[in-house]
C-alpha cells in the first residue's frame, strides 16, 4: 500500500522496540489515521525516517527503550572480532 503523506501533515514520529531488537515507529498525522510502521527490511529505514524528520523539522519522539536498543547497537557495531 502506498500513501503519500506532506511533512506539513506530520507533527512528530515516536519511535520505539516492539520485540527484543526490533524496532518501530508510529507517524502521528494531523488529520486522519496515524501510520504505524513496524516491519522494515531494512534496519537503514529508520535512520531515514529520522533524517526526514531532522530536514523537514519534525518532532522526533523515542521512548526510553528505544534509546537503549541503540545503545546497544552503538556498542554492537564498535566492537571488532
Amino acid at each position: 500500500m502506498k500513501l503519500e503523506v506532506q511533512p506539513e501533515e506530520i507533527p512528530r514520529v515516536k519511535f520505539f522496540r516492539v520485540s527484543w531488537k526490533e524496532k518501530a515507529a508510529v507517524v502521528k498525522r494531523k488529520s486522519g489515521m496515524n501510520i504505524r510502521l513496524v516491519v522494515f527490511k531494512s534496519p537503514e529505514a529508520y535512520d531515514a525516517l529520522q533524517k526526514f524528520c531532522e530536514e523537514h523539522s519534525v518532532e522526533v519522539v523515542k521512548t526510553r527503550d528505544y534509546l537503549i536498543m541503540e545503545k546497544w547497537e552503538k556498542r554492537d557495531s564498535s566492537r571488532v572480532l
